[in-house]
């Protein structure tokens, strides 16, 4: 189990320049959404991966968060939409070309279930499932 947030991300975009700066700026927002000091926070990114959303490969992210006792149903959109509009900021992807998902306590196996990510606030996902 994960004490700690934990955010994997995977990507089909070269790695970017301001790789460092999404590093932080994540960071900063998992600890914010999941209510945890960023000295907790671990963050891995894989970038250049062969993958795409819906037959399309325009870029897009797969992104999946753990954290015991911060993950559930009716926090989960709360923290898509905080780490989707960092994804947006430092790397254009936005909430139709992203995937997410977050293990559950009500599933028997704790796997969650993979869902568009939440289009940050203000915005609004083309094709939201």
């Amino acid at each position: 189990a994960t004490t700690m947030p934990f955010l994997r991300g995977s990507f089909n975009i070269p790695t970017p320049a301001n790789s460092e700066a999404v590093l932080q700026a994540l960071t900063k927002a998992v600890a914010a959404t999941t209510g945890k000091p960023e000295a907790y926070v671990m963050i891995q990114l894989n970038f250049g991966q062969v993958m795409s959303l819906g037959g399309s490969s325009e870029p897009t992210a797969f992104l999946e968060l753990n954290s015991i006792g911060k993950i559930d149903p009716t926090l989960n959109k709360g923290h898509s939409a905080t780490i989707t509009a960092v994804i947006t900021k430092e790397l254009g992807i936005g909430g139709s070309a992203c995937s997410s998902t977050s293990p559950t306590s009500r599933t028997p196996t704790g796997a969650g279930t993979a869902t568009r990510c939440e289009a940050p606030q203000g915005t609004a996902n083309k094709d939201p499932l």
